[in-house]
Order: structure tokens, then C-alpha cells, then sequence
């Protein structure tokens, strides 16, 4: 069964009759980015049979992804293991089933998925050594369900492009010009250098990509960001819709252009460093500012009209590696001292043009 939008709903009412709560919850949280999905391709098979001659193979979830003249699948096997001695034979058998999908298809990138269920017991110790055998990213449940979660708080296309990257290491490249430019100013210290410039924050949210822990990835460990709180987007979307003063975020979104990026940087005679990046998804791993950039995820078709070209202020280092990031987003965000509330009360007391001053006033008072 192939899941677009004119299917979906009788795929969801097909989850509600699986007896394998398994296949459910994953199919349930895979619904999500049917029609919800802009800027690829992207399709999802339900109980996918390939035939193979003499034999055929069906597998429980697949997702088809084109990006920019090329196409993915990532092939999908779920087991509940109340019998965790099974395991290895089931991933030896979804690891050469997967194998025969490449060779029928051999201008296909595959990825392999062998996703289990969070049960207490541990799997057998050999198991993770035979999916690196055979190719399989092996993930427990859990992952999945921090996926849905973080549908919640950025919507599902920015959710699921950061899954991609962190599991697969999949880099959506978007149609269109290739690259996107922008002038920057150079700053230079002690050997030191970033660049300042201001971009649309529609250009940049394709852009960008937050190095965030995941429980149990090895491949996460140096990543240093927090969750997001997805409580307080809607707050700050509703901040920078105000009209307030400050809407605008005086203060710059810190990021890095990551090591293997092909961006270039040409200086130019005035004194500007042109910026050339790659139209890709994680052009730019944002350091410090993600709540205010991912606030506007969820922003309405009517809320766009009213941004227009809303820009934010970027701060980005070139190059630099994870180590040094986390120390820069530690530094911002541990070891300056804040203001005393009680000083900005005051402040404001004194400027009672509008009700914050006059809240702050009888406050006070």
C-alpha cells in the first residue's frame, strides 16, 4: 500500500485493526509526514512486497525520498522480541532481503532500519555486532517516539529532517539554485575569525541544524544541545508577531559552517566576505538561538504574510570543531551574568509609555 494524502485516512483506520501494537505506534507516528512535507519528496509504503524471482520480500515500512536527481529508501523491519534469541536470524534474513533490493534497484541509496521494541530485557549481546555486519542502523522504539515528540514542537518536515541527518546521515539538498549567498562582515581576534550577516528567516530554516543529544546514539556523543522546550515557540512566535520593540532580536543567532561543507568565503576589496552555501539542510549548525528560529516553524501561511522577509542576525563561525561549539554555547548560556530583575523593573517603571512600564511602576509601588 502506497500512503499519500488520498489513502491516509484509510491507512490510519487499517493501524487500528494490527494486532502488532509495534507496527501500530510506528505507523501512527510515520502518518504524521504523509501531505506534511514541502520541500522533498516523500512517500511511504505500508507492507511493501518486492518481488525477487524466485522469491518475493515484504517489508513493514518503506520510505521513498527524492531530493534534487536523487532517491533514497530506507527500508523498514519492526520485531517485538519476546524471544530475543530470534533477533539475530531475523536481522541476518532483513539484511539479505535488503541486499536483493539493491541489486534490483542499483541506482537507489538503501538504508536499512531494524527497529525494536522498548522492553526491559535486554537483546542478545551479538545482535548489534551483526547489524553492523549486515549494514542495519538498529534503534530502539524510543527513538521514534522522541521524533514524534519533536513533531509536536517544530512540525514535521524540520522534525524529520533532523531524524534523517542523526540516523542516517541523510543531507536534503532542496531544488532550485544550488546555492545561497550572503554578505557578511569579518571579525577577526587572538586567530579568530566569524562572520555577521542578516538573513530571511524562511531562507535560514532549511538551513539549519541543532546538534542535539539523543539517548542512546554513540554517534550523538559529542552533541551538546538541549531539547527544545517546545512550550515556549509559541510564546516567542507570538513575541516576534507583536510588533514589540525588540521583535527583531537585536542579539545574533550563533552557528558554524561545519567542516566538511563546501561553502566558500570571498573577501571582497570593501571589506565584505561574500558567503556561498550549499541549499541543503545543515548549510549551518545553529550554536545558540534555536528557540527563536524554530519558533516560526509553526507559523501560519497568514503569519508569513505578515513577516514577509523577517530577518534574523547570524553570528557564524567557519569550521570550528563540536568541542569548540559546545564551549561557545556554554559560555553564552552559563557564564554571563544576567540583570537583575529587579534593575529591569526599575527601568521600566520609568518609561510608562506603554502597560509594561505602567505594570512595572505599580509593581513597585
Amino acid at each position: 500500500m502506497n500512503v499519500n494524502t488520498n489513502t491516509l485516512k484509510d491507512f490510519r483506520r487499517s493501524l487500528k485493526e494490527r494486532h502488532n501494537e509495534l507496527e501500530r505506534e510506528v505507523g501512527e507516528i510515520l502518518a504524521e509526514f504523509v501531505g506534511e512535507i514541502t520541500r522533498f519528496q516523500f512517500d511511504l509504503f505500508s507492507q511493501h512486497t518486492v518481488e525477487f524471482l524466485p522469491q518475493n520480500c515484504v517489508f513493514d515500512y518503506a520510505i521513498r525520498i527524492k531530493h534534487r536527481n536523487s532517491e533514497e529508501w530506507i527500508l523498514i523491519e519492526l520485531k517485538d522480541y519476546e524471544d530475543s534469541s530470534l533477533l539475530v536470524p531475523h536481522a541476518q534474513k532483513f539484511g539479505q532481503s535488503c541486499t536483493l533490493f539493491e541489486q534490483k534497484f542499483p541506482d537507489c541509496k538503501v538504508h536499512r532500519l531494524l527497529m525494536i521494541d522498548d522492553d526491559a530485557t535486554s537483546p542478545p549481546a551479538n545482535l548489534t555486532q551483526e547489524c553492523l555486519n549486515q549494514g542495519i542502523n538498529l534503534q530502539h522504539f524510543s527513538r521514534l517516539r522522541m521524533l514524534g515528540d519533536q513533531i509536536e514542537g517544530v512540525g514535521p518536515e524540520f522534525a524529520f529532517l533532523e531524524y534523517l541527518k542523526n540516523s542516517f546521515n541523510i543531507v536534503i539538498r532542496y531544488e532550485g539554485p544550488p546555492t545561497i549567498e550572503v554578505q557578511a562582515i569579518k571579525q577577526a581576534f587572538d586567530g579568530k575569525e566569524n562572520y555577521t550577516f542578516s538573513i530571511p528567516a524562511k531562507k535560514l530554516l532549511p538551513l539549519a541544524y541543532v546538534f542535539r543529544a539523543a539517548a542512546g546514539d554513540p554517534s550523538l556523543e559529542e552533541a551538546y544541545q538541549r531539547s527544545i522546550d517546545q512550550k515556549r515557540l509559541p510564546k516567542i512566535r507570538k513575541f516576534i508577531l507583536s510588533g514589540h520593540v525588540a521583535a527583531m532580536f537585536p542579539t545574533n543567532i550563533v552557528a558554524n559552517i561545519p567542516i566538511k561543507s563546501s561553502a566558500e568565503l570571498k573577501e571582497q576589496e570593501n571589506g565584505i566576505v561574500v558567503i556561498t552555501l550549499p541549499n541543503e539542510y545543515a548549510a549551518l549548525h545553529i550554536i545558540d538561538g534555536q528557540h527563536r528560529l524554530y519558533s516560526l516553524c509553526r507559523a501560519s501561511d497568514d503569519d508569513w504574510k505578515d513577516l514577509v522577509d523577517y530577518p534574523f542576525l547570524v553570528t557564524a563561525y567557519n569550521r570550528i570543531v563540536n568541542r569548540d561549539q559546545a564551549k561557545i554555547f556554554f559560555s553564552i548560556n552559563d557564564e554571563q551574568t544576567g540583570i537583575n530583575p529587579n534593575l529591569i523593573c526599575y527601568i521600566l517603571s520609568r518609561l510608562q509609555e506603554d502597560k509594561e512600564g505602567v505594570a512595572a511602576y505599580i509593581a513597585l509601588r
